[in-house]
C-alpha cells in the first residue's frame, strides 16, 4: 500500500514527505520479513512438536501390539483345552494339567522371544 501511495502522489506530494514515505516503505518491508521469519519459526516448532508426539504414539502402539500378540497363543491353547471334549488324551495323563500350563507358558514366552530376536524389545 505504501509503494502505491508513494507512486500515486509523487507529482503533488511535498518533497520533505518523500523521505518519510521511503522510510515507511523500508519499515513495512522489514516488518514483513520479520513476520515471515517468525511464521517459519512457529511452523518449525509445530513440526518438531508433532514429530515428538508421533514418536511417542508409535512407542505406545508398539507396546500395545506386543502385549496383544503375546496373549494370543496362550489364549488359543487355553481355549482348545477348555472345550471339554471326552476324547482328549492329555486329560488322562498324570501330568496333563502341568503339561497344559507349560504349553501355555512356553507359547507366551516363545512369542516374547520372537519379538526380542526381531529387535522390538
Amino acid at each position: 500500500m505504501v509503494p502505491y501511495v508513494a507512486n500515486a502522489t509523487a507529482d503533488w506530494l511535498p518533497a520533505e514527505l518523500k523521505p518519510r514515505l521511503e522510510t515507511l516503505q523500508r519499515d513495512v518491508a522489514s516488518l514483513n520479513d520479520y513476520d515471515t521469519s517468525l511464521s517459519e519459526k512457529v511452523q518449525f516448532l509445530l513440526d518438531a512438536t508433532l514429530g515428538f508426539i508421533n514418536i511417542e504414539q508409535n512407542v505406545i502402539i508398539k507396546v500395545l501390539t506386543i502385549v496383544s500378540v503375546v496373549g494370543i497363543p496362550p489364549t488359543l491353547v487355553a481355549s482348545i483345552y477348555g472345550m471339554n471334549f471326552k476324547n482328549m488324551p492329555e486329560l488322562q495323563w498324570d501330568w496333563g494339567y502341568e503339561n497344559g500350563l507349560g504349553v501355555i507358558a512356553l507359547s507366551g514366552l516363545g512369542t516374547l522371544l520372537w519379538f526380542k530376536l526381531r529387535g522390538w524389545l
